[in-house]
């Protein structure tokens, strides 16, 4: 009874592709199989042997090492921290209309994240390991936090800051530098224990550059080709007389 986005799980391609890779395992190892049995005893059935022990010994030892020196994790049980859903919406729909996240605060750093398409997603802490550091930001938000009554709220708005958003628990260093800043009115929160806040005056992407690397088309058209080329040499061909 609530409208929403629902986006796909990633999972299904996942699964097909290594299906695909497995495929691909198969029907090399019958034609290794074949060409080894047809050849005379030589360095090919040797290195086809430690191949094979190889790759059957490497998921049991990784397994072996995990049960013995693994660390707890990574998944663990937990509440999530979700944005209210207006958030998760406008966020979704315009990539001017990000949401800052703020952790932390309570005798410890506070930690910021900047959200454009909703909440974070399974696969997404790849791309954060990624994603360097933008210091103009955060020396922003080191200004908002020390109380330096400076302009934040118009930096935050050159990002495509709309909202920010304290989930619990919020600390009280957080909470009062925003209360008391200019640029920021108080927002709803939904859920008890969160705070919110609205980012005053037009908000753009004037301090983000649309397209930091601009080889990730030439990648992308790699990639487009290498996969067609994979799929036509998979194909099945006909043998000439």
């Amino acid at each position: 009874g609530v409208d929403g986005a629902v986006r796909p799980s990633l999972g299904f391609l996942v699964l097909v592709v290594q299906a695909g890779f497995v495929v691909a395992a198969g029907i090399a190892a019958a034609g290794a199989v074949r060409i080894a049995s047809e050849a005379s005893f030589g360095w090919r059935q040797v290195v086809g042997g430690v191949a094979l022990v190889a790759a059957l010994a490497a998921p049991v030892l990784g397994a072996a090492w995990w049960l013995v020196q693994g660390d707890e994790g990574p998944l663990t049980r937990g509440t999530p921290a979700t944005l209210p859903a207006y958030m998760t919406e406008l966020s979704a729909e315009d990539d001017s209309s990000a949401v800052l996240v703020l952790r932390g605060g309570a005798g410890d750093d506070v930690r910021y994240e900047v959200l454009r398409d909703g909440t974070l997603r399974v696969g997404d802490d790849g791309v954060l390991s990624l994603t360097p550091e933008r210091r103009e930001l955060t020396g922003a938000l080191g200004q908002l936090l020390a109380g330096s009554g400076e302009d934040v709220s118009g930096s935050l708005a050159e990002h495509g800051i709309a909202y920010v958003y304290a989930p619990r628990p919020v600390s009280a260093a957080v909470s009062g530098a925003l209360d008391a800043a200019a640029g920021f009115t108080g927002a709803s929160a939904p859920t008890e224990g969160t705070r919110a806040w609205r980012v005053e005056g037009d908000v753009s992407l004037a301090a983000v550059e649309p397209d930091p690397h601009p080889w990730h088309l030439a990648a992308l058209a790699v990639q487009v080709v290498a996969v067609v080329a994979a799929v036509v040499l998979a194909l099945p061909g006909r043998r000439r007389r």
